[in-house]
């Protein structure tokens, strides 16, 4: 995936890849955060029910997605305390 152009021939800069992609996100009613995440990438992470997305765009016009699926709610007594245990050093 390197851009939105509708002529596959067409070169995209990989700025306008990340904005036609947040348009096309905001034309859906998908919100999402942007962030800097290198010198070379920007990601724009997307959270809809049960999944979140997290989407590269780097400076060569490459295009890096990572999908999460939720596998469902977990059942404990104090979740808050058992999720923060996971990541406690």
């Amino acid at each position: 995936m390197t851009g939105f152009s509708e002529d596959p021939k067409t070169p995209v800069s990989p700025v306008s890849s990340v904005a036609d992609f947040c348009q096309t996100l905001v034309r859906n009613g998908i919100r999402y955060h942007m962030d800097v995440c290198s010198d070379y990438a920007i990601m724009v992470t997307v959270a809809v029910p049960g999944e979140r997305w997290e989407i590269e765009f780097m400076e060569n016009g490459e295009v890096q997605i990572e999908r999460f699926v939720s596998e469902g709610v977990e059942d404990c007594e104090k979740p808050l305390e058992a999720l923060l245990e996971w990541y406690k050093d």
